[in-house]
């Protein structure tokens, strides 16, 4: 048996002291690395930004209008398109000759067309230009973030809606007789292409909105035309059709607003109502708002989750032209002037800015937006005043 010395250590002692006094350290620094974060989390949640400066500032084509994409945002006119990442740089160009376009967007795709006339130009989000023909005259088109697009033509007595993919093969002729089924109104594809909802109003003694739903799936194999639902909705007119994700329907007109879970058949979520007529209606990613008018002029705007539960509540005397919800804040912009709310409905920004705005969206660094105005588009980083920080 070895003696014990009060001066040995053996091996493992010695290079185990060594390395739990570094871990302690890491440890310590991990945690003040956190509470950091935490602190600044915590005020960041808690400033008010009342200007702000230019980063960027581009020309756009002329007489553009603009569309949000998934990554970014589409401007186009009757000459061609470009897409634009979220930080306002150009990442593809497509051209056209159109007379007025119309267009729609899904994901990063989008497809461009004139009313009346026969052919579609559909992009990928990375440049490519297909045509679509089509023998009727186009009214409506929309798009899934797969590229499948969704064509209504105008036939007169009979309507088409033709689904196609991305590559130009017909998929779907869904022929509609307006005398049975009334007048389309609007339509939406889902993410991926394999759901459409319709919205028709029928006028006779009494008014009433048809929303229909389609899946052409295996499960929409299984019921007559694809159809796996349909829902009327009496004096209504429905022309707010929109799918929010791939499983999500919001549908709307001035008086309601309903919430549907729509995997294979829909399922009724939430039907929102409030005091006040619809002023508008606007939803991106998993979510959505809804402003009502009050008697007194004042809007009051409500931001939900896709399952349509309450996040955010504003009321404001605001006289906006645009709204759009991004990762939950509230953005109104009108003329040049623009208020950004945050998710818990207290105010983050209000300043204006240089031009009319008609899209702001958040770009990729905290505190900084893209702003697309009239003529050209800024990317800004928005900063505090005198009061930096409010309760």
């Amino acid at each position: 048996m070895r003696e014990t010395d009060e001066n040995y250590e053996s091996e493992y002692e010695t290079t185990r002291r060594p390395r739990s006094r570094g871990a302690v350290v890491v440890m310590a620094v991990l945690a003040l690395g956190i509470i950091g974060v935490i602190i600044w989390t915590v005020v960041m949640k808690k400033t008010t930004y009342t200007s702000w400066e230019a980063v960027s500032r581009t020309e756009n084509i002329p007489n553009a209008l603009c569309m949000e994409t998934d990554g970014g945002y589409i401007l186009y006119n009757s000459d061609g398109a470009e897409g634009h990442d979220r930080d306002g740089h150009v990442i593809w160009k497509i051209s056209y000759d159109l007379t007025s376009p119309i267009a729609a967007v899904g994901g990063d795709f989008a497809a461009f067309a004139d009313r009346g006339a026969n052919t579609v130009h559909v992009t990928d989000g990375s440049g490519s230009n297909n045509v679509i023909n089509v023998s009727e005259k186009i009214a409506d088109l929309c798009v899934s973030g797969q590229g499948n697009t969704a064509i209504r033509t105008d036939g007169g007595d009979y309507d088409h809606i033709y689904i196609y993919d991305f590559s130009g093969n017909m998929l779907i002729d869904i022929k509609t007789e307006v005398r049975k089924s009334g007048f389309p109104i609007a339509m939406a594809l889902s993410n991926d292409g394999s759901k459409l909802v319709t919205s028709y109003l029928q006028a006779g003694q009494t008014q009433a909105a048809w929303v229909t739903f389609y899946n052409f799936g295996d499960v929409g194999q299984s019921y007559a035309d694809k159809i796996v639902g349909s829902y009327s909705f009496e004096d209504s007119l429905i022309p707010d059709v929109r799918f929010l994700g791939n499983d999500r329907v919001l549908i709307s007109d001035d008086k309601l607003s309903v919430l549907y879970k729509f995997r294979e058949v829909p399922e009724e979520i939430k039907r929102f109502t409030g005091e006040g007529a619809t002023a508008s209606v606007t939803g991106h990613g998993s979510w959505f708002a809804i402003s009502k008018k009050q008697n007194d002029g004042i809007c009051k705007i409500t931001v939900y989750n896709n399952n349509g539960q309450e996040t955010a509540s504003v009321e404001t005397g605001i006289v906006y032209d645009t709204m759009n919800v991004e990762g939950g804040e509230l953005i109104l912009s009108g003329g040049d002037s623009c208020v950004i709310y945050r998710k818990n409905g207290k105010e983050k920004f209000r300043s204006r800015l240089n031009g009319t705005v008609s899209l702001i969206i958040p770009s990729g660094a905290d505190a900084t937006y893209t702003a697309v105005e009239d003529g050209f588009t800024e990317v800004i980083r928005l900063k505090t005043g005198e009061d930096a920080v409010t309760e």
